[in-house]
């Protein structure tokens, strides 16, 4: 590579640098977007309903012997 002078080299680099720049960021959006919907969020959303009925039901529980303790 050789310089004329008038900045080509450093102009090269940089259009590079930009493409090289651009390809990292498409490929980390696709790893992101890819990781984001391998969750299942019907599911986790189910399951944390499923829990939290599941604490309410113990919470009444633990209130009833609390209740026949006193």
């Amino acid at each position: 590579m050789t310089t004329n002078g008038n900045g080509q080299t450093a102009k090269w680099i940089q259009w590079v640098l930009m493409v090289l720049i651009m390809i990292a960021m498409a490929v980390s959006g696709y790893a992101v977007n890819k990781a984001d919907n391998a969750v299942c969020k019907t599911d986790f959303n189910m399951a944390i309903q499923a829990l939290q009925g599941d604490m309410k039901e113990i919470r009444t529980d633990i209130k009833e012997l609390l209740k026949r303790g006193r």
